[in-house]
């Protein structure tokens, strides 16, 4: 019975501990999210001086994924302060120069950090420093402006949301009016390009004439290379038929030579032969004589 009364005891103190936080952390989220309200409405009062589309463009971007990012409220109002203080100075910088991820916040750079956090914020807005003073206040005065902070947004919440439509209409009307002076622009810019690629496609039609003019004169030098190829080599077969015609003389009269040669000396064979049996039918009839 005892254990039991412990156990329902510590059951009750954790139950109500854990209450007690839940309740501190819907208080903080509630400051918070006053906070990012308040900071909001100034952001989109900077927007409207912007001039350039695509800033404008990146803000309701930034915008869309803060607004979206409610597991990150402490960094979220830190994006958020420093958005409004380079709106401020009328121009945007670092991370705000590109689109956001859809991964979740990451830790501002240890500059940026250091004016959104910095004690010195007598250079920021009176919301601003008002944010800063908040959280050092207790528990018991967190209470107190949770309640107050309640009535007011149930008494002037048709009067803030008024405020931002009309912000926002004034910020889609200023957005129109770019892109119509930025589709202007393109317009222009298009038809430049036309009348460029009108140039250039002439330019390419005379080269492509002049390419042609250069394949027929080619065409001509090689036909006329060819032509005094073939009379060239026509002409060695000439100077090489007449070498053959002189060595087949030359060799007509040695051939003359040689039988005349052989003639004389086969004449001379028939003497000696004929001179030779004369002699020997004498020698025989000389022979049976005796």
């Amino acid at each position: 019975m005892v254990v039991r009364v412990i156990l329902v005891t510590y059951e009750l103190s954790v139950c109500n501990t854990m209450s007690k936080v839940k309740e501190r952390d819907e208080q903080e989220a509630l400051k918070l999210d006053e906070h990012f309200k308040r900071t909001l409405t100034h952001v989109r009062t900077y927007i409207l001086n912007l001039r350039s589309v695509e800033e404008v463009h990146l803000c309701r971007i930034w915008l869309d994924k803060l607004n979206s990012t409610v597991s990150q409220r402490n960094l979220r109002n830190e994006y958020l302060l420093e958005l409004s203080r380079q709106l401020r100075a009328g121009t945007l910088e670092k991370i705000f120069r590109t689109e956001p991820s859809s991964s979740l916040l990451t830790p501002l750079p240890s500059s940026c950090h250091a004016i959104c956090t910095s004690s010195s914020l007598s250079k920021l807005s009176d919301w601003d420093r008002n944010h800063q003073n908040c959280s050092s206040r207790t528990s018991d005065q967190r209470n107190h402006l949770r309640n107050k902070s309640k009535l007011r947004d149930s008494n002037s919440s048709l009067s803030v949301y008024a405020a931002c439509r009309h912000n926002d209409n004034m910020v889609e009307g200023n957005h129109l009016e770019l892109c119509k002076h930025r589709i202007d622009m393109l317009t222009a810019t298009l038809e430049s390009f036309r009348i460029k690629n009108e140039q250039l496609r002439q330019e390419l039609t005379t080269k492509c004439q002049g390419n042609s003019e250069v394949d027929n004169e080619a065409f001509r030098l090689r036909s006329r290379v060819k032509q005094l190829t073939a009379r060239a080599q026509i002409q060695s077969l000439v100077l090489k038929v007449r070498m053959f015609k002189k060595t087949i003389a030359k060799l007509r009269k040695l051939n003359d030579i040689i039988k005349h040669v052989y003639e004389k000396k086969l004449q001379h064979i028939i003497r000696v032969l004929k001179i030779y049996e004369e002699t020997s039918s004498l020698f025989l009839r000389n022979f049976y004589r005796k």
